[in-house]
């Protein structure tokens, strides 16, 4: 294809090269200066011929009365309301550069700031509830043709619920990249069992519905829908507070109130704040082995040698998610993460094992960090884990906690082992540690 390509629809012929095409799609529905402004209850009272048939996509408002005759019976859906969710549907218009043009030549005016906030989070019900559903005018494909595209040269393909995706341009911008690719040529459900925080996440929904390409024969939805039950990693987890303020189910992560907060200096155990990435390790006190490695020298240590060989040491410390008050942030612009308010935050006494001891019989001559590994794992078999400067390591104040505010460290908090780093960043605070 030449580099201005030729699109035909209803009658219309537009040419576009491409850096037109992407600034065509980046700019409809954006809020244009100069045009009058109205509120959805204005809008509402255009759904008939007779009326002028009115529409809102994004910020804009749109008379497609004269538009509807070329397009589809079910854009009438939209009558006095939103596009959004005819699109939703509708997907191949999205990247339709004369479908789009048409649409912004209809243009009339801008909607009211407070009814496009509405409408934003009416789009992320409509997604929730559409993503992954059987959408027309799409290819039905079966699951063996799609494990046949499981690496890039073959282009990578998924299924989630009803839909088919062609995901390869969506890896490199995953931030678990190694991780998605177990679901290559597959399933997402199991996938998204493990990694939890993606279910009934309507940014996660949008993105991945850019990249459908079918529908799944509705043989194989029933088969994985069966597969996707007989396996629950997040099974065994603790019992928990009820009374914390729980963000995500699965993985765990809760938050404290604010006023449990204010009351205690010492966070109670049964109060602190609860951050997970990935199912809570099940690891008893008898089969715990910390593994140490420095170059050729190997050591392991179970919990009874940490706590008999070693010189038992308290540090008062507080630790902080990285991503605390992040929801006063997305008031300002929205951001990814965990919407934690003010409460992933808490303070405890910590007993253990200095690390500086555990450490003090290796030659650590060349050591620039030590290397923390948890026993949780992703779907890859990769570890959680972090590291800190050898200075740090050797400091004296690094302590593998195995008690918290006087009692046995909780299995949300670490048991049988975790590392406090006071001073560092708690994302590289790990539990359930080797090294």
């Amino acid at each position: 294809m030449s580099a201005a390509a030729g699109v035909v629809f209803a009658g219309s012929f537009f040419s576009f090269k491409k850096d037109e095409k992407a600034e065509i799609l980046n700019t409809v529905g954006k809020r244009k200066d100069g045009l009058p402004e109205f509120r959805n209850v204005e809008v509402v009272r255009h759904k008939e011929p007779k009326d002028r048939i009115w529409v809102t996509y994004h910020d804009g408002v749109y008379d497609i009365t004269d538009f509807v005759d070329k397009h589809p019976k079910q854009i009438m859906w939209a009558a006095g309301g939103r596009l959004e969710p005819f699109f939703n549907w509708y997907t191949v218009h999205l990247d339709n550069v004369t479908v789009m043009t048409e649409l912004e030549n209809c243009r009339i005016g801008n909607l009211h700031p407070d009814d496009v906030a509405a409408n934003k989070e009416l789009a992320k019900k409509d997604i929730l509830k559409s993503a992954g559903k059987k959408k027309p005018n799409l290819p039905e494909y079966r699951k063996s043709h799609v494990a046949t595209h499981d690496e890039e040269k073959k282009r990578i393909w998924v299924t989630f619920n009803q839909g088919v995706y062609d995901i390869t341009e969506f890896v490199p911008k995953h931030p678990g990249a190694k991780n998605i690719l177990m679901a290559a040529g597959g399933s997402l459900e199991p996938f998204w069992n493990l990694y939890a925080v993606h279910n009934n996440n309507a940014e996660i929904y949008a993105m991945l519905e850019e990249y459908r390409v079918g529908n799944l024969h509705p043989d194989d939805v029933k088969e994985n829908e069966e597969l996707a039950k007989t396996w629950d990693p997040y099974l065994m987890e603790p019992k928990r507070n009820p009374e914390l303020l729980v963000n995500s189910a699965k993985p765990f992560n809760a938050e404290t109130p604010l006023n449990v907060l204010a009351e205690h200096f010492y966070t109670p155990n049964d109060w602190f704040y609860v951050r997970n990435h990935l199912p809570t390790p099940e690891v008893t006190g008898d089969e715990y082995m910390l593994e140490v490695e420095a170059g050729k020298q190997e050591a392991t240590f179970n919990l009874e040698d940490l706590k008999s060989k070693f010189e038992k040491v308290e540090v008062t410390a507080a630790v902080q998610c990285g991503g605390n008050r992040r929801a006063e942030m997305q008031e300002i612009k929205p951001i990814k993460g965990l919407n934690w308010k003010g409460g992933a935050i808490g303070n405890a006494k910590w007993a253990g094992a200095r690390l500086s001891d555990v450490l003090a019989g290796y030659d650590l001559k060349g050591v620039k960090h030590v290397q923390f590994e948890g026993y949780d794992e992703g779907s890859d078999g990769s570890p959680y884990g972090a590291s800190i400067p050898i200075e740090k390591a050797m400091s004296g104040d690094v302590v593998l906690a195995y008690e918290m505010n006087g009692k046995e460290l909780p299995r949300d908090h670490g048991y049988p082992i975790r590392v406090i780093v006071p001073g560092v960043v708690v994302r590289v605070i790990s539990a359930w540690n080797h090294m």
